[in-house]
């Protein structure tokens, strides 16, 4: 194969938002009670026959303190809550 004949993969957006938490909201074996940054990360991960996937993650600038899935429905809301207070609503978008 040549490196002509490779044809780029299309590029993914990802949804990137920062917030200050202290990390062992996300679990007790992370020690750090003072407030850090946060990144936050929101990808499209892949599709089912009823839902596409999105990624979700989110870490501090030294461990990841989670990385899981979310299953957006067309046709209804979905809501995932990994830790209490931290939720990921979708909605179908509305057609006129």
């Amino acid at each position: 194969m040549r490196r002509a004949d490779i044809r780029p993969e299309p590029q993914q957006r990802v949804l990137t938002f920062h917030f200050d938490a202290a990390p062992h909201r996300f679990g007790s074996q992370y020690r750090a009670l003072e407030p850090e940054p946060i990144t936050g990360n929101v990808w499209e991960a892949g599709r089912r026959q009823t839902a596409v996937v999105l990624g979700v993650s989110f870490a501090t600038a030294e461990r990841v303190l989670l990385n899981t899935r979310h299953a957006a429905r067309p046709d209804r809301p979905a809501r995932s809550e990994w830790i209490r207070g931290l939720e990921l609503i979708t909605r179908p978008v509305r057609r006129k």
